[in-house]
């Protein structure tokens, strides 16, 4: 029993030595051909993809695997992933122009000239896609004709056994535009065009209608108001008439007087509620009473504005208007 349990020891640790983990790059762009002014969005995944385990002291180096510029492989045992990088290849530079990264140390960043053009995504140690050990993940948002090209997808991290190990790949991105894109691209414009005007017209409608309503309750509340105003003027007349009649009594009756009857005045807010005005001091005999309106607001209901004196005596006097609260202003003159 202990020389089994020992051979089957024995044999558990050979498999964690002679194997280690193998990890793929995969660079996909998606979509592969971009055609200008049509193309919505462009995504470019770079993705570490967990492989077959490799026995230890092997590589593979078939030919799809292997760029036979540099001699990297796109397929090795990578255990500890440090970065991955992104670079679009270009005969003016010899080691391409990065246009983004992500490492253990920072985060997705997008390399200048790219930063305002682009959004990355990604990480060396987790990915939410399902076989992936790390990811970096570029996307273009309507991409101009400048953005195909070739571009290739570097890894570099350690192997098992601490030795730094680097995996490559590359991908092209193509650019087409066809006379049936211009079409296409034309119509859906045209079509555009046309809902903007559609929409234009309607707006234009509706406000001619708005401009039409506000005029016409313009031109409503500008009657009411020269109503108001023609009322406001009768009744100051009638109270000019009282008071020269009431003058002419007066000197009539009192010609041989030499004391001027108790004259008393204010202004009031005129309310449907009942309102009492005080005089500053009594009359020796109950004054008459004569009202007029001085202002009437510009949304009074129709109708006649009515003031009413009730309840005089010596002492003051009640007011009440049949208007709404606050709509007009009195005045009143109290004379003995």
């Amino acid at each position: 029993m202990a020389s089994r349990l020992f051979v089957l020891s024995f044999v558990c640790l050979f498999v964690q030595v002679c194997f280690t983990a193998s990890i793929k790059v995969v660079l996909q762009a998606t979509p592969s051909t971009i055609h200008p002014l049509l193309t919505r969005s462009l995504r470019l995944r770079c993705s570490l993809q967990r492989q077959q385990p490799l026995q230890d002291n092997t590589t593979n180096s078939s030919l799809s695997d292997v760029d036979q510029a540099d001699g990297t492989t796109s397929h090795d045992d990578l255990t500890h992933v440090m970065s991955i990088v992104i670079t679009k290849e270009n005969v003016s530079h010899e080691q391409g122009e990065e246009v983004a990264s992500v490492s253990t140390f920072d985060g997705p960043i997008a390399e200048p000239p790219y930063s305002g053009s682009v959004r990355v995504e990604g990480s060396t140690n987790n990915s939410a896609m399902s076989g992936e050990q790390g990811y970096l993940e570029i996307t273009w948002t309507t991409p101009p004709d400048t953005v195909s090209g070739l571009y290739s997808c570097q890894a570099f991290g350690l192997n098992a056994h601490n030795q730094p190990v680097a995996l490559k790949t590359s991908a092209a991105i193509a650019s087409e535009l066809s006379l049936s894109d211009l079409v296409t691209f034309v119509s859906s414009n045209f079509n555009l065009v046309s809902e903007l005007q559609t929409m234009i017209g309607s707006l234009n409608s509706t406000h001619d209608q708005r401009v039409a309503r506000l005029e016409q309750q313009y031109e409503d509340l500008s009657f009411v108001y020269n109503l108001r105003v023609t009322e406001l003027e009768r009744a100051n007349a009638d109270l000019v008439h009282q008071i020269a009649s009431l003058n002419a009594t007066c000197c009539a009756t009192n010609r041989n007087a030499t004391k001027i009857g108790n004259i008393q005045t204010g202004r009031l807010n005129c309310t449907s509620t009942a309102s009492y005005v005080t005089y500053s001091r009594p009359f020796s005999e109950k004054p008459k009473v004569f009202t007029s309106v001085t202002h009437v607001s510009l949304f009074l209901p129709d109708g006649t504005s009515q003031v009413r004196v009730v309840d005089e005596d010596k002492a003051g006097c009640t007011i009440i208007c049949n208007v709404p609260d606050s709509c007009i202003d009195v005045v009143w003159m109290a004379v003995e």
